[in-house]
């Protein structure tokens, strides 16, 4: 790690020392609480509507996010295996 400071002195090493302590290989435990965003492409069911698609998906989305990211009306019905953007959270 690189640092530059104009004005050193002993409390910006002590905070920099500090930073640097507390790098450590992630357990077991921090690893599963890692979760990210993650854009999917999912088909949808015959006369769908974007709720009922976002609950059976698992969308972080509301239906007026989804419907705007897909160019979509709200109260539209879903054609077989028309392809709908998602946003899911997931394991890291």
């Amino acid at each position: 790690m690189i640092t530059v400071n104009k004005q050193a002195g002993a409390k910006t090493s002590s905070a920099i020392n500090e930073s640097i302590a507390s790098f450590h290989r992630l357990t077991a435990k921090e690893k599963a609480a890692i979760h990210q965003q993650r854009l999917r492409i999912i088909p949808a069911r015959l006369g769908e509507t974007l709720t009922a698609f976002l609950e059976r998906a698992g969308s972080d989305w509301d239906k007026e996010s989804c419907a705007i990211a897909n160019n979509l009306e709200t109260g539209v019905k879903l054609k077989k295996g028309q392809l709908i953007k998602v946003v899911i959270s997931e394991p890291f």
